[in-house]
């Protein structure tokens, strides 16, 4: 793996200032070469690959790439004489490919790779890029010269490449935070060569096209299960194999997804059997070898089980967040691609890693799940085919598929919102004036209609490709090569020539990959169709809220605004900053006028698996102080009076306080998550957290003084009052729709010095002896008459039932 730049002049020749002027943007150990116009120059990035290797020059033709090549043996034999020894390095081959076939080299060319070349003898310079991107290309082209470097930062140190922001790429990015670009950048002067295109610069000019366009493959609907499962199972086979050339220490992805665990199942054997360390496995989400098989965790502790690999989710600490951030992303990665890899890359670094295998972009091809066939099959009329494809039995079944591709054909054609009315849509911080002066760039729409249309354009106009990208620039500063076998080029063209059936079988997506990794992998990896991660977000967005603060902080402190402040609506930063909202969910709900809310915390602990219901004025806040010890990182804690802390669920995050309740939190759950923890809460007589309620509610106040009875009675009857968070009836905390109780454990608040030992056993861990916290003041006035002992008995009827508290038992 290496890093390059070069010059070529379009009339003049190159000089030694050019070669310097490389050295200089590469350092000092770069290999440089100079031809004619041309001046080339490269560094390594990788211990087993020489600068050298990189550079090229030979009978008036000089060429630099950062290359892997595939299937060498069947391009040597395509390129008979011309071929060069068997251990010349990639560079040679390409050298030799353009020999051969000129500007439709890149047709002839398998793997990953970038590359320049000048041909002296007749005056041709050409570029080329992969099929997706895994090599990066960047170039800048006026009349006089095209400059090009394989990273934004080596570009703009060569000299005359201005720096000048693209403010309608910029804008564009503020207001479409999806936004993927093809061939623009932040900087006006700096091109990306995109994925699957050349630059060819002749004496007739520069053109820009596309070499790869598998829409022309055509679809072969009567391939057969069997040999289509057996080639496939060979084409992986063969492009992890040829990744797996050139480096002997790995590392694979583990996410416990079917792409990571298929590519995992297929190395690790080789490494063994030629004599290498296993490689160590990364998840995106935390370790935990006790987790629920039917949880993300679960699914990588099931495959690192079935391979005997070690499995590792390092993360980020908020300053090393922080400092993503503060990158200039202009010059670099985009850091939301790092929010996880940036601290698997300081781990595999550390343990001198080389290459890291990975299973991004298999949803775009390999393990397809068949998106678009529905949507097409009931707006062409198929509703017959549709209604046998349901999966399901019956008439219901056949009559729901029905109805979903409806909806979904609905989706795909729905009208979008105009960009210009986003800004105001999405909350978006942009600066209203630069907003108004920018011109919005086109955003392709991916309309999911048709199964081949659809891969075609999620792979062209999704992150794949961004994703890559951002991961070879940042890995290559720690030495770190990704590889990608899932987007093997060949593996891909095959994928292109299958028929839908072989997506989509009824209710099993996925079915080529899930036929093909049988035996491979377990069937809780295998036959899982879920794609949501609740656990992974919840981690990553957990550091994400804190960073956000740091920064906000920092802003707040600095006196003079950042240079780029000119693009952000400072006044409505600092207005959310202050209010403390989560933008974009806009601003906290406010309690009603009776009382403010204390903001206890509900804890869903993953950590130690189990789950604390704040039920408000039961001691809530005591018992959360003698809990948060026991919290890891990825633990979910919401509360908002020492701290603010909030789930990282934007419906929850929004209630703005951390009374949240059972109903509340199990539809963000996974099925059955819930019962594997060990969840509690803290019950009270309804008299005392009544009166409770009364001496907060009105402390400091004179209403207690002038109609205690006629204040504490109008709680419960006005219906502005009665609402309140405060007074909400105990069992609606811990009981589901059907008033079933579905905590583990209730406390008793009059007893709970004692329970807390009972919680300590339940929960394996030792628990600090509660602290007063929060109490609510004494307050005159705050006593019992028989009406309003009539009233508590009854809004709390269900209350006294259901947790035995005896209802004649009034203070």
């Amino acid at each position: 793996m290496h890093r390059f730049c070069g010059i070529i002049h379009r009339s003049a020749a190159a000089t030694d200032a050019d070669r310097s002027a490389i050295c200089a943007a590469l350092g000092t150990a770069a290999a440089t070469g100079r031809h004619g116009t041309a001046a080339f120059g490269a560094i390594a990035t990788a211990r087993r690959a020489p600068a050298a290797d990189a550079v090229h020059e030979q009978d008036g033709l000089i060429l630099v790439a950062d290359a892997r090549i595939d299937g060498q043996a069947e391009l040597r034999a395509a390129l008979g004489g011309l071929a060069p020894p068997e251990d010349a390095p990639a560079a040679a081959l390409i050298a030799a490919a353009w020999r051969r076939w000129g500007p439709d080299c890149p047709l002839h060319l398998y793997g990953d790779y970038a590359f320049a070349l000048h041909d002296t003898a007749s005056g041709d310079s050409f570029a080329a890029r992969d099929h997706v991107g895994a090599r990066p290309f960047f170039y800048a082209l006026d009349d006089d010269r095209l400059a090009f470097a394989s990273d934004p930062a080596a570009l703009l140190a060569l000299p005359g490449i201005p720096d000048d922001l693209d403010e309608d790429f910029v804008a564009t990015i503020l207001v479409h935070r999806k936004f993927e670009p093809h061939d623009r950048s932040f900087l006006r002067a700096v091109r990306r060569l995109e994925a699957g295109h050349r630059l060819h610069l002749a004496h007739r000019g520069a053109t820009v096209d596309r070499w790869w366009n598998p829409e022309a493959i055509a679809v072969d609907e009567a391939a057969g299960d069997a040999e289509t499962i057996a080639r496939y199972r060979a084409l992986v086979g063969q492009a992890v194999t040829d990744r797996l050339a050139g480096a002997e220490r790995f590392a694979v992805h583990l996410s416990g997804g079917l792409d990571s665990s298929l590519i995992a199942a297929t190395a690790v054997p080789i490494l063994r059997a030629r004599g290498l360390a296993d490689p160590p496995g990364y998840s995106w989400h935390r370790v935990d070898p006790a987790a629920t098989p039917d949880s993300e965790p679960g699914w990588s502790e099931a495959i690192r089980a079935r391979l005997g690999l070690q499995l590792f989710a390092p993360e980020l600490s908020v300053d090393e967040m922080a400092g993503l951030f503060a990158q200039d992303w202009t010059r670099g990665p985009d850091i939301r691609n790092l929010l996880h890899e940036a601290a698997i890359q300081r781990d595999a670094a550390g343990r001198g890693v080389e290459v890291i295998l990975s299973g991004w972009g298999g949803d775009e091809g390999a393990s397809y799940n068949g998106r678009g066939y529905h949507p097409w099959l009931f707006a062409t009329g198929r509703w017959a085919t549709l209604y046998r494809d349901s999966g399901q039995p019956g008439v219901r079944g056949g009559l729901r598929t029905i109805y979903h591709a409806a909806r979904r054909t609905a989706r795909t054609f729905k009208p979008q919102l105009p960009l210009r009315w986003r800004r105001l849509a999405d909350h978006s911080l942009i600066e209203p004036r630069f907003f108004r002066r920018a011109r919005l760039l086109p955003v392709p729409i991916t309309r999911e209609f048709g199964v081949r249309r659809t891969q075609h354009a999620l792979l062209r106009n999704s992150s794949t490709t961004a994703r890559i990208e951002d991961w070879a620039l940042s890995g290559a500063a720690r030495g770190i090569d990704y590889r990608f076998p899932l987007l093997d080029r060949r593996l891909l063209e095959f994928i292109y020539t299958l028929p839908p059936r072989m997506f989509r079988r009824g209710a099993m997506r996925r079915w080529l990959i899930k036929q093909a990794s049988e035996g491979l992998l377990p069937d809780v990896v295998r036959l899982n169709n879920s794609k949501t991660e609740p656990i992974r977000v919840a981690w990553i967005e957990r550091t994400l809220a804190e960073t956000m603060v740091l920064i906000g902080d920092r802003l707040a402190a600095s006196d003079t605004p950042p240079a780029r402040a000119r693009y952000i609506d400072m006044p409505l930063l600092r207005r959310l900053r202050r209010t403390g909202a989560p933008h974009p969910l806009g601003p906290r709900p406010r309690a009603p006028p009776c009382a403010p809310v204390p903001r206890h915390a509900m804890i869903l602990s993953f950590s130690r698996r189990f789950a604390f219901v704040a039920i408000p004025k039961t001691a809530g806040h005591a018992l959360r102080t003698a809990l948060r010890p026991l919290l890891a990182a990825n633990d979910w804690e919401q509360c908002t009076l020492f701290d603010k802390r909030y789930f990282p669920v934007a419906p929850l995050a929004a209630i703005g306080h951390g009374h949240l309740t059972y109903r509340d939190v199990q539809p963000y759950l996974l099925p059955g998550q819930w019962d594997g923890l060990t969840s509690f809460a803290v019950v009270r007589s309804p008299f005392d957290r009544f009166l409770s309620f009364a001496r907060f509610a009105w402390r400091g106040r004179d209403a207690m003084t002038r109609d205690p009875l006629g204040t504490m009675k109008a709680a419960l009857t006005d219906p502005a009052r009665s609402n309140h968070i405060l007074l909400r009836p105990q069992h609606e905390f811990v009981c589901d729709e059907a008033g079933h109780i579905r905590t583990t454990l209730l406390l008793r608040h009059e007893n709970l010095a004692a329970d807390m030992t009972r919680l300590s056993d339940a929960l394996g861990a030792p628990l600090a002896p509660l602290q007063a916290v929060n109490v609510s003041p004494e307050t005159a006035g705050a006593v019992l008459d028989a009406e309003l002992a009539d009233m508590i008995r009854a809004r709390y009827a269900r209350d006294f039932a259901l947790f035995d508290y005896d209802p004649a038992a009034a203070p």
